[in-house]
């Protein structure tokens, strides 16, 4: 608590600020995540994405960190139906052509990988997780 209360204070440029407190709170959510208290370290995911998505586009692989981030911790929360609705959001805005973003990139490719782990955590539509899962290794290989 008392790095994020110093990485707050920190006077130097904004976009380090920013990478200063998600690092922070990125360490802060490893801390709990790794005591599987996931109550806990949802407040820490949610804070670090929305520093992100407010610092950058919302397609800037910090945004896209943060965001798995979160959508990892709904998903051990059990909270799998807004890890769904995020994912699927998430996924979108990296899909979206106004946004420019390579859709050959890690970013989209790892934007498919979690909405195809929410769906198939759910035991839901085990095809169309498995059509998500297929095009992020696509994209990777």
């Amino acid at each position: 608590q008392q790095a994020l209360s110093h990485a707050r204070l920190y006077e130097g440029k904004e976009e380090k600020k920013t990478d200063i407190l998600c690092s922070v709170l990125r360490a802060l959510y490893d801390i709990r995540a790794n005591q599987l208290n996931f109550v806990d370290a949802l407040p820490f995911a949610e804070e670090a994405y929305n520093l992100a998505a407010i610092a950058y586009n919302h397609v800037h692989p910090k945004v896209q960190t943060a965001a798995g981030m979160l959508i990892e911790c709904l998903v051990h929360k059990g909270d799998l139906y807004n890890a769904e609705r995020f994912a699927e959001a998430t996924l979108d805005s990296l899909k979206d052509p106004a946004n420019g973003l390579d859709q050959e990139s890690k970013e989209v490719a790892n934007g498919y990988y979690n909405l195809a782990s929410v769906i198939n955590k759910q035991e839901g539509d085990y095809v169309k997780a498995e059509m998500l899962a297929r095009e992020s290794l696509r994209i990777r290989t």
